[in-house]
């Protein structure tokens, strides 16, 4: 099977809150029968109670947070960025984490990436981002 890039973002108090929420909205948009392409990929033991699949990072500064899920997922094309502009290298966006980050994203099984948003994004509202490879 494939796997395919997902961004998708999600309202709620915390990551955890925000997070079950898509993954149940993924299951009643897509069903349960797997290979999606959505967040909901990333559920572990079955239910989305049982395990939180995803790694939660400082929002970089100075980038929109589809900017920056553009920017990971354009890293996996080269990891050494050369086309990149400087403020999307991941390098600069993660700079003590930009090795995890490109491993999960680089990987369908691996949890997905998420973010808290900036407040500027979302009309005020606490929303999360969720990015990565999903099975499809």
């Amino acid at each position: 099977m494939g796997a395919c890039w997902f961004t998708e973002r999600s309202a709620g108090p915390t990551a955890v809150k925000a997070y079950e929420a898509q993954v149940e909205q993924d299951y009643y948009d897509y069903g349960h029968a797997g290979y999606t392409g959505t967040l909901c990929e990333k559920v572990g033991a079955g239910t989305v109670h049982d395990l939180y699949e995803f790694v939660e990072f400082p929002k970089p500064e100075g980038l929109d947070s589809y900017d920056i899920a553009h920017a990971i997922e354009a890293s996996l094309m080269d990891n050494d960025f050369p086309d990149l502009p400087e403020e999307h290298q991941l390098r600069k966006l993660f700079p003590n984490d930009w090795e995890q980050v490109i491993d999960l994203a680089d990987d369908k099984w691996e949890k997905a990436i998420c973010w808290e948003m900036d407040p500027k994004e979302t009309d005020g509202q606490k929303e999360y981002m969720f990015c990565g490879k999903a099975s499809t």
